[in-house]
């Protein structure tokens, strides 16, 4: 068996020995990398059998892996073509280091070696195509190594084989495999085959008379390769020359041995080479090469004497060093802090070798134990010795299992120190195999934790604590794992209004609103809190949070890390903090409002100390007062004061000693002095700062004393006068003071403003008239707020003509108000130039306004009692002349009656002729006209109301312009503006059509007597109203309640206000001889007031004339009348009583009732009508009262003769028509009335309707 393996390892070095004599030509030839490993691929292959190799380069950037080389070539592109479907070229798969365990392993240095090459090629190939490339490759086994230049990870070597398993030179061939590159990238060997070759070379010294097989070791060795003769170098190989930057030319024809040597290390080099010309045997040495290009390299040289072409010679090899001893002091340097930092953390670090037991201990043993070096054996019996009995079972069995499995050794046990205590121990090991595989040595460390474990039995009552803390916090405490809510204290419940499981597997966020007060989602802002609290960054901040009910409070949150068995968890602590942040908010507001008030204040700051000095100043002390802040700062206060520097020293300091005696701010009132010794009012508020100094702030008051002045002068001018003159001067000086070029003074007149003053560039006028629509003071008037336009006034309101006329820019415009709040009327200021109203203006002209409007008002009550009183005189002076109007027409319808009665009888008696016929026919028409004239009389002293129903104003207006169509002028033209839905009114539809027709004709003669000829319009205009308390306060006629309004408005002459007082009453007109009677507008006057409504005229000169009717609205319906028939039934003895005091009329009442079959009973006052019905009642049918009656008058005498008889029928008689007293009999059970003068067909019908007779 040994003989077999012995045979075996020769074999296997043969081949290794032909690869490298390849590898070494290969190198020589190309000397780049793509050449040199195809040619090991196709080495690999030839020498050792191998099935398949392929070489594969590592690309970090791409993170892939592309081939190198591979053999047998032509069959493993072929191959790999069909089964995975690239060419061999352009293979290429990815190294997905996180999927793939055999990747993973090749980063980490280590070799793979398995059975399956999907493991290999997984994921970039799916399981399957390489499961067939390995069968159709034959391939049983795959080795899979690192491919290393240095430290640099080059790539891959994949090999496979047939055979079950690779044999150990196999391994020992393909492990050994490493690139060596120079400085320049170029590949100069193959490091560890050539340790194989040098081996063979060492068994085969017999062959080295082979020149050719030296010569190809040579060329190709690792090694600089030199022979020296005299100083000078014989022979040197291509890898010297590179080693020290020459070609082999000039290093051997042209340097000495010294050239290549540092100066100071020449004298050891010649030493050397002279012992070994000596026969000395040969010696290891380095020294310090200097290359061509000058740097310094780090050689070793192993020398021997040798014969050269028969002369004594020094042949040896060089190998350069520069990098290993750079790398060894860096490893030495890091070997350095490794120690200093193991003897810092006072632990112990210790080598085991295992298969000697030999332990040697390093770090913290001495101060830990207490043991010196020289204390302890080192071997793992004395190790044993110190563990407790009590632990070391345990720990040996760790050991065992350790070591025996290579996995970690970590164990924890007590060890006892120098002094005979017992420390416990952290033990943490290793194991690390040697090239067999087996294990060969443990490091590890030992850390005491004693004083871990005593703090293990202060855990417990850290935990109680804890517990109690968390139980009993003050704040809300929870648990998160992830975003979800585990654990939670019971403040926690009555912080949210929440039950446990209302909250335990909730998230945090779901006791949020959705969005904080800054706009942030609240979801997104507590996660980024938690993975920065997860990260291990303790979080701080404030929240919006919700409790169960809704309600919001303000809570600051904090959030802890901490790890509970192996989870990453986070400790949320919150604190309700509602009320504290509303101080803060409250207190960053009024921070703010401060901080806002000192950037805004422009006043002067000065601080000085107690003797005066200035010690610091602002800009606006410098502005103030003239200096730069260098020259301020070099002077006192006393520089600054209008008083002698001496005596404003001393104000200066009883100033200061008061302030700190009272201990608080304090204000006074200087003169101040400027740089060019100008003076100025200033107020100064002082105040002692902290450290003593005196802080003045000084404000320029000169402005608010010419504003004061300027408010003085408004305020003596406000009390001073009244009136015309108030307005006047109120005008003036708002031009004057505020520099406008027109000011205004109007009132408010329907739909435009009308001055009572304008003052215009100096001067003063009245009247003018300012339209309201699309100008300012429309605004104005509807928001009842003021106007300021600082430009282009007449630009921004081009239908105001008034702006437009003048080019005003600036405009100001101010309502005028009375006690009820109402706008009475504006005050306007204008000006061609723009103007901007600073406050003291509005100042001024709220306090000009104020004073105007309260005239204004105080004018109007006056005008509104003036009106009242000469209403209220108007309507006495109408009602007395009603009085004597009714009285004349009351005796005239008696004596017309008697005529106008008589006069029917004749004609129905006699046959006259012709001629006799019409002069009864001219007394008949001559007493009907008086009676008309009568009835006008008694229209005006609403003594007459006539037929009452429900009339349509409406109606009325078509009818009546109907019958005025034809003889209105053609230059007249009638409108009409009619309201649609108008309700009724009770009246008289003859009456109130009359009203209608006399006010057309004024209006027809106003327009003739203006327009001569020109054209003329009268418009007539219906609309509800409804009548206001404060309507009815100034219209002593009015009631409260819904009225329909009638309005016949002219563009005539218009009347002056001495006719308009007039032009009610009877007989008063102005109208020629023969034109009119001065009737028509008494007797619509009577009408109206008749029919319970009013009468307002509004007229103007040149303008004309409304007048506007207010009857009131019916409110129900009316029964019609009956009409009865034309003929007159004659009677059959019934007995009537005639009740008339006019002697004349009581005979012709006889005679009338007589000749028609009536009996009659005639007495000529009430108290004989009582006295003789109470004893001939029984035969007495009708009683025809007269309510006009000297000692017991109508009224008295019907309840008189009801109270004897109450179902007794009377028929009233009045030549007043139906008045309030006819109304209230009628109301009463009076059977019906009869007016004067008698009228003998409707007299009759009357009687014979009560009685129920008729002709037959």
């Amino acid at each position: 068996m040994t003989r077999n393996r012995t045979l075996e390892e020769q074999s296997s070095q043969k081949r290794a020995l032909r690869l490298v004599e390849r590898l070494a030509r290969a190198i020589v030839r190309k000397q780049h990398l793509r050449p040199v490993m195809q040619n090991l691929a196709e080495a690999l292959v030839s020498e050792f059998g191998f099935r398949a190799v392929f070489l594969s380069e590592y690309h970090g950037s791409r993170d892939t892996f592309t081939a190198l080389g591979a053999a047998p070539l032509k069959t493993l592109d072929a191959i790999v073509s069909r089964t995975l479907g690239v060419k061999l070229q352009e293979f290429e798969f990815s190294s997905s280091r996180n999927r793939s365990r055999v990747i993973r392993a090749l980063f980490k240095g280590r070799a793979w070696m398995g059975n399956d090459l999907s493991e290999v090629l997984a994921p970039t190939f799916s399981p399957r195509a390489a499961r067939r490339l390995q069968k159709e490759l034959n391939v049983r086994c795959i080795y899979n190594a690192p491919l290393v230049s240095g430290n640099h990870f080059l790539g891959t070597i994949l090999v496979g084989t047939d055979s079950e398993t690779f044999s150990k030179s196999e391994l020992a061939v393909l492990r050994a495999i490493t690139v060596v590159r120079d400085n320049e990238g170029q590949i100069v060997a193959m490091q560890g085959i050539l340790h194989d070759v040098t081996k063979q070379k060492e068994n085969e010294r017999l062959v080295h008379e082979s020149e050719e097989k030296y010569r190809s070791l040579v060329e190709g060795s690792l090694l600089g390769v030199y022979i020296i003769q005299n100083g000078r170098f014989a022979f040197v190989n291509q890898r010297l020359g590179e080693i020290f930057g020459y070609s082999v030319g000039e290093v051997v024809e042209n340097l000495t041995v010294e050239d290549l040597v540092h100066p100071d290390d020449r004298g050891t080099v010649m030493d050397n080479v002279r012992l070994r010309l000596t026969g000395v045997r040969s010696v290891r040495y380095t020294f310090r090469g200097v290359r061509k290009d000058g740097e310094l390299i780090e050689v070793e040289v192993l020398g021997l004497r040798s014969v050269y072409q028969g002369q004594p010679a020094v042949i040896g090899t060089l190998v350069d060093r520069t990098q290993e001893h750079r790398q060894q002091r860096e490893i030495d340097e890091w070997k350095r802090r490794y120690e200093l930092i193991i003897a810092s953390s006072a632990q112990i670090v210790y080598e085991y070798s295992i298969p000697t037991g030999m332990i040697l201990w390093g770090g913290s043993i001495e101060s830990v134990l207490g043991y010196a070096p020289g204390d302890l054996r080192g071997d793992i019996k004395e190790w044993e010795e110190f563990i407790h009995p009590d632990d070391r079972e345990k720990a040996l069995h760790e050991l065992d299992r350790a070591i025996a499995a290579m996995k970690p050794y970590d164990v924890v046990y007590r060890y006892r120190r120098k002094d005979g205590s017992y420390a416990w121990m952290h033990d943490r090991g290793f194991v690390v195999a040697d090239e067999t595989g087996w294990a060969r040595t443990m490091l590890g460390m030992m850390e005491d934790i004693t004083q871990a474990r005593a703090l293990e039995a202060k855990l417990h009552y850290s935990e109680l604590k804890y517990r109690l803390f968390f139980e009993h916090a003050i704040d809300a405490i929870l648990v998160l794992n992830g975003e979800v809510i585990v654990e939670c204290n019971p403040r926690t419940l009555e912080m949210f209004g929440s039950a446990r499981e209302d909250l335990v597997g909730q998230t945090l966020h779901a006791f949020t609103p959705p969005h904080q007060a800054d706009g942030m989602e609240s979801k997104a802002a507590l996660l980024a809190h938690m993975e920065a609290g997860l990260a291990g960054t303790q979080q701080t901040f404030t929240m919006r949070h919700i409790r169960r009910d809704g309600t919001p409070f303000e809570a600051e949150v904090k959030m802890i890390p901490f790890e509970l068995e192996g989870e990453r968890l986070l400790q949320v602590q919150i604190r309700d903090i509602t009320a504290q942040a509303e101080a803060q908010e409250e207190l960053a507001r009024s921070e703010e409002t401060y901080r806002r008030l000192v950037l805004e204040a422009s006043d002067a700051i000065l601080v000085s100390d107690g003797e005066g000095r200035l010690v610091e100043v602002n800009e606006a002390a410098c502005l103030m007062l003239g200096y730069r802040r260098e020259e301020l700062l070099k002077l006192s206060v006393a520089a600054l004061s209008d008083l002698p520097r001496e005596e404003a020293l001393a104000r200066h300091r009883k100033f200061y000693a008061r302030l700190i005696g009272e201990d608080r701010a304090t204000s006074t009132e200087q003169i101040m002095k400027r740089k060019d010794e100008s003076r100025f009012p200033c107020e100064v508020s002082a105040a002692l700062l902290g450290n003593g100094l005196l802080q003045s702030i000084l404000r320029d008051v000169s402005v608010k004393k010419q504003e004061e002045k300027e408010l003085d002068k408004i305020y003596a001018l406000a009390t001073t006068f009244h009136g015309r003159e108030l307005f006047d001067r109120a005008a003036t000086a708002l031009a004057e003071m505020l520099g406008m070029r027109y000011v205004s003074v109007g009132e408010l007149h329907r739909d435009q403003i009308r001055s009572l003053v304008l003052y215009k560039g100096g001067a003063l006028e009245r009247g003018i008239v300012h339209p309201l629509a699309g100008s300012p003071c429309e605004r104005v008037l509807a928001t009842k707020q003021s106007c300021f336009v600082s430009h282009g006034a007449a630009k921004n309101h081009r239908t105001d003509p008034l702006l437009s006329a003048w080019g005003i820019e600036s405009f100001a415009g101010m309502p005028m108000m009375d006690g009820r709040e109402e706008v009475i009327g504006v005050v306007t200021l204008m000006d061609p130039k723009p103007h901007e109203f600073s406050d003291h203006e509005k100042k001024i002209m709220s306090v000009v306004v104020q004073r105007l409007a309260s005239e204004l008002d105080i004018f109007e009550q006056r005008k509104r009692e003036e009106q009242l009183s000469q209403q209220l005189v108007q309507a006495q002076k109408m009602e007395s002349l009603g009085t004597l109007a009714g009285g004349v027409a009351h005796d005239f319808n008696n004596i017309l009656g008697a005529v106008i009665g008589y006069t029917a009888l004749i004609k129905k008696r006699i046959n006259a002729d012709e001629q006799t016929s019409r002069y009864l026919e001219a007394i008949e028409k001559s007493a009907q006209r008086a009676a008309s004239l009568s009835r006008q009389l008694l229209s005006f002293s609403h003594k007459s109301q006539g037929r009452i129903e429900l009339v349509t104003v409406n109606e009325l207006i078509r009818d009546t312009i109907h019958i005025l169509g034809s003889s209105f002028p053609k230059n007249i033209v009638i409108r009409t503006e009619l309201a649609e839905s108008l309700p009724p009114v009770h009246g008289d539809q003859n009456l109130l059509g009359q009203v209608v027709m006399n006010l057309c004709i004024n209006a027809r003669d106003a327009i003739e007597e203006h327009r001569r000829g020109g054209e003329g319009v009268i418009t007539m205009t219906t609309s509800r109203f409804l009548a206001t308390s404060g309507f009815v306060d100034v219209h002593l006629s009015a009631a409260p309640g819904e009225y329909v309004s009638l309005t016949i408005r002219d563009n005539g002459a218009g009347m002056k206000p001495e006719i308009r007082e007039r032009i009610f009453e009877p007989f008063f007109t102005t109208k020629t001889k023969g034109r009119g009677t001065g009737l028509g507008l008494s007797m619509v006057y009577g009408i109206v007031r008749n029919h319970g409504g009013f009468i307002d005229v509004q007229t103007e000169m040149n303008a004309g004339t409304e007048f506007r009717i207010f009857l009131p609205a019916a409110t129900d319906e009316l029964t019609p009348e009956i009409k009865e028939g034309e003929d007159i039934p004659r009677g059959n003895g019934e007995v009537l009583m005639v009740v008339e005091d006019e002697p004349m009329l009581r005979e012709l009442l006889i005679d009338v009732l007589a000749g028609h079959g009536y009996a009659t009973v005639a007495v000529g006052n009430g108290k004989e009508a009582v006295d003789r019905y109470s004893r001939e009642k029984a035969r007495i049918h009708l009683v025809i009262l007269d309510m006009i009656m000297p000692e017991m008058d109508g009224t008295a005498t019907f309840h008189a003769l009801r109270s004897l008889d109450p179902s007794l029928k009377i028929l009233i008689s009045s030549g007043f028509s139906q008045d309030h007293g006819v109304q209230r009999l009628l109301s009463e059970g009076a059977a019906g009335f009869i007016g004067k003068p008698y009228q003998i067909d409707e007299l009759l019908k009357a009687v014979a309707s009560q009685l129920g007779v008729n002709d037959a």
